[in-house]
């Protein structure tokens, strides 16, 4: 017991210089820390920049930054930049409604246990605009094409118009809102399609509204075309002993349809008549034309509508 109160007692009174030896090898384990620890680079770390309230981000210097970040070899290997962020709430902007933000550890989320050294670049400038909203119309926006002889009547979208907040300079230049293409193949009548809105690729303009309703109502083209010297018939001729004449023999017709129906007619097989029962020889009828038309073919205009007609005694 006496040697360890010697003991003791010679600690005690070089009490000082012990404490000066700890601090000194404490200092040294940190620089040989520090010297063997391993450093690496991540770089594309997305940059959160958070607006005060009733203000938008106009312009940043900088979507994504580099850090660097030092650790043990077991730290350094179990980075992960997707577990990284980088958030930055943003001061009331300036008179000129402008802002450099320097960069600082705070900013950094870091489940990991390596250290911070640097970012790259050191700081970012954003610019502000007071928030406004507005309301956008929506137009619909197709890829792909309709089989030939279809078209598209019209196209509705419910709703039609969306609030769109965002930066008041940019929201004032906005005068509509695409939708995701919708593509039209293969389609052969009028449907009914949920799609996605395509806003402007930048963070400072939003909507609660992100799926609209599109009613795309299909039908076939409508097509005119003229048929000439289309030659006429007599339809119910008096008994023979009689000779018609027709002033004049032919007519222009102009006849209108879907596009595939209107193509298939063919002048011969057009047919124009006028009907001569019950007629006097002898005299002259003012007749009017009649035409025999396919279902779904609309009669627009006969040239003429009305002929003469003659009707003699044959000799």
């Amino acid at each position: 017991m006496d040697k360890l109160n010697q003991l003791l007692n010679y600690l005690w009174q070089d009490k000082w210089l012990i404490l000066l030896s700890l601090a000194l090898a404490f200092m040294s384990w940190q620089r040989i820390h520090r010297t063997i620890g391993y450093e690496t680079t991540l770089s594309q770390i997305p940059l959160e920049l958070i607006a005060p309230e009733g203000w938008s981000i106009l312009s940043s210097s900088l979507d994504e930054v580099s850090i660097t970040l030092r650790g043990s070899q077991e730290e350094i290997r179990l980075l992960n930049k997707n577990n990284l962020r980088v958030i930055i709430p943003l001061p009331e902007p300036n008179a000129q409604n402008e802002a450099t933000i320097r960069f600082s550890k705070t900013h950094l989320l870091n489940p990991s246990n390596a250290r911070l050294i640097r970012f790259n670049p050191p700081q970012v400038n954003v610019s502000f605009d007071q928030t406004a909203e507005k309301l956008i119309p929506v137009k619909a926006t197709f890829t792909g094409h309709l089989r030939e002889g279809l078209e598209i009547v019209q196209a509705t979208c419910k709703p039609a118009g969306v609030k769109v907040r965002g930066a008041k300079s940019m929201i004032a230049s906005l005068e509509r809102i695409e939708t995701n293409p919708i593509k039209l193949d293969r389609r052969p009548a009028s449907f009914m399609e949920t799609v996605g809105l395509s806003f402007p690729d930048t963070p400072e303009i939003s909507s609660d509204t992100q799926r609209i309703d599109v009613r795309i109502e299909i039908k076939e083209q409508i097509r005119t075309r003229q048929f000439l010297n289309i030659p006429l018939r007599v339809l119910n001729a008096p008994n023979n002993g009689f000779s018609i004449a027709l002033v004049p023999e032919t007519i222009n017709l102009t006849l209108s349809g879907a596009q595939q129906k209107v193509d298939r007619i063919r002048p011969e097989n057009i047919t124009a008549y006028v009907r001569c029962d019950q007629l006097d020889a002898s005299t002259t009828y003012d007749l009017p034309v009649q035409v025999d038309l396919p279902d779904g073919i609309i009669l627009n205009n006969t040239e003429p509508s009305v002929i003469k007609v003659s009707i003699n005694s044959t000799p």
